[in-house]
């Protein structure tokens, strides 16, 4: 379960978070941080991590990350990390982008440690992408797993 998530439509409504879109985004950013936790996961996020941090610091650019704190610390933010997105996720906004998805990310200046997902930015995911996988069999597997399923069509 993805806490805190909340779906909207293109006009800013949220969606009902029993509806099968709700289901499926929550589905689809279920998946997604399973594999970003897995140790493969971790790995490569902490790895990234570690580069954007040296980058930054070598251009002399802003970095939340803890100036005497190793980069060796950081599979321990990644996993801190990645529990509070799983926690309280950011918004997720359904609408006609140019590709599958993509992130707004708001440019935070604060301490990592006090750093909360929603702050951080919202996730667009194009909506006709999220309809094709609502096709008459995607809305069947949905609604056997429901506890009220609709009456099928005659």
């Amino acid at each position: 379960m993805v806490g805190g998530l909340v779906v909207r439509g293109d006009g800013g409504a949220a969606l009902a978070p029993s509806g099968p879109m709700s289901r499926l985004v929550e589905d689809l950013i279920g998946n997604a941080l399973a594999l970003l936790q897995s140790k493969r996961g971790s790995e490569k996020l902490s790895d990234i991590g570690k580069e954007v941090v040296k980058e930054r610091r070598n251009d002399q650019r802003p970095c939340s990350y803890p100036e005497k704190e190793s980069r060796n610390a950081m599979p321990a933010y990644v996993a801190a990390f990645l529990e509070l997105v799983e926690l309280d996720f950011p918004e997720v906004i359904l609408s006609n982008i140019g590709g599958e998805a993509e992130t707004h990310r708001k440019d935070l200046t604060l301490d990592i440690t006090e750093y909360t997902p929603k702050q951080g930015g919202s996730l667009l995911i194009n909506q006709t992408v999220g309809d094709s996988f609502l096709s008459p069999f995607a809305l069947a597997q949905l609604w056997s797993s429901a506890q009220c399923a609709p009456e099928p069509y005659s």
